[in-house]
């Protein structure tokens, strides 16, 4: 039996409707590049299905980024790096692909997956309960006014 690469139970719940949608968007799209790279499918394939899971993930990082700077999230420069760091991981997974190593594509997967779980679960986690704080307590203070 296939089990996932990586599954939606592998990112916490934030509580952000948004943000869990997208994470689950985020692991559905990178079990799909799994699949492709280790079923060695043609290198335009795997590269266009390398090229989605991207945009999902800076998709979802540019919100991320949004609310930060909308809810003024104190460590808002780090989280930003650390979504520049996924992307250079992204590059090198891209070069390995289009250099027919698909040993070192998987290796390229599995370092994103840990550093996707460890994002989503850390720092993400913060930022989602830094909004829920801070937007809920907006929220009642326009109401009171």
């Amino acid at each position: 039996m296939w089990t996932a690469f990586i599954g939606g139970d592998d990112f916490p719940t934030l509580g952000d409707v948004a943000l869990d949608e997208e994470h689950r968007g985020i692991a559905k799209a990178m079990n799909q590049l799994h699949i492709a790279v280790s079923g060695e499918k043609p290198m335009e394939e795997q590269r266009a299905i390398l090229r989605q899971f991207e945009t999902f993930l800076r998709v979802n990082c540019r919100k991320e980024e949004l609310m930060m700077e909308h809810d003024g999230y104190p460590n808002a420069a780090s989280h930003s790096e650390a979504h520049q760091a996924l992307y250079k991981r992204i590059e090198s997974l891209d070069a390995n692909i289009a250099a027919g190593r698909p040993a070192l594509a998987i290796e390229n997967l599995k370092q994103i997956r840990a550093l996707l779980i460890d994002h989503v679960t850390k720092a993400d986690s913060l930022i989602a309960a830094w909004h829920r704080i801070h937007f809920s307590f907006r929220e009642s203070a326009s109401k009171e006014l």
